[in-house]
């Protein structure tokens, strides 16, 4: 995900698993919600740094499988995911679905959840991304996402309906992504209707969306292709805010 072989028309897709769908869809005008950047007389987001964050409610080094908050296998054949060498590992083979998600093992509302994210093979035309407030709805799922594409610098924030991509706020370059197989340390703040992503520190995009109030917390990867991807994981984190269950 994505770059220069995005699309800017939605199309249909059928309904797939949760942690699957087809290639992403670019819907830039959503209703219900506001874009940081938007006219003066628009209600704007907080910043992160606005946000007080509270303890820490979720931690996975990695190291220690057994303590692990992430499922340590794959119900898909074309998929490997588990525990290796003190990171989080998810492989997508050629056959694979074109995404998938990792979800952990508790429902939070407000938090921030943060995540150590690189890729571990060519980056060209893979991504790799961090989601909150992942809700399973018949048979598949919807959530906010921060997506980050290396090869060219891009980042995006967006929500995935369970159908398609929505992209609250669509691919840009930013100079906050490290770029190739470098890792980049993502989070994202889900606070009441503010939703703000941060790379290594820098915030590169805010909204005010109402869609989804609380799920679970997940580490995405994709590519465009029909091409292997694997991506590794290491220092997940979640924090509550204030309203935290």
């Amino acid at each position: 995900m994505r770059h220069d072989r995005l699309t800017d028309r939605p199309r249909r897709t059928r309904r797939a698993p949760w942690h699957a769908t087809a290639r992403i869809v670019l819907v830039h005008v959503v209703a219900g919600a506001v874009v940081s950047g938007c006219a003066p007389s628009t209600p704007r987001p907080d910043s992160a740094s606005a946000i007080t964050l509270g303890e820490v409610r979720l931690a996975d080094s990695f190291d220690n499988p057994a303590a692990g908050r992430l499922a340590s296998q794959s119900d898909d054949p074309a998929a490997e995911q588990g525990y290796i060498g003190g990171e989080y590992q998810v492989r997508l083979s050629s056959s694979a679905k074109p995404f998938r998600a990792v979800a952990a093992n508790s429902v939070f509302a407000n938090l921030q959840v943060a995540v150590d994210a690189r890729l571990s093979e060519s980056p060209e035309a893979r991504w790799v991304g961090v989601a909150c407030r992942l809700q399973p709805k018949d048979g598949t799922g919807q959530f906010y996402a921060l997506l980050t594409v290396p090869a060219p610098g891009q980042c995006a924030l967006c929500n995935f309906d369970g159908r398609q991509w929505v992209h609250l706020v669509p691919f840009k370059y930013s100079e906050a992504v490290r770029r190739g197989n470098a890792s980049n340390h993502l989070e994202l703040t889900c606070v009441g209707s503010t939703i703000i992503a941060r790379i290594n520190g820098t915030e590169v995009a805010s909204v005010l969306d109402r869609t989804y109030d609380s799920g679970y917390v997940a580490v995405l990867v994709g590519r465009d292709e029909s091409i292997p991807v694997e991506a590794r994981f290491d220092n997940l984190v979640v924090r509550g805010a204030p309203g935290s269950p």
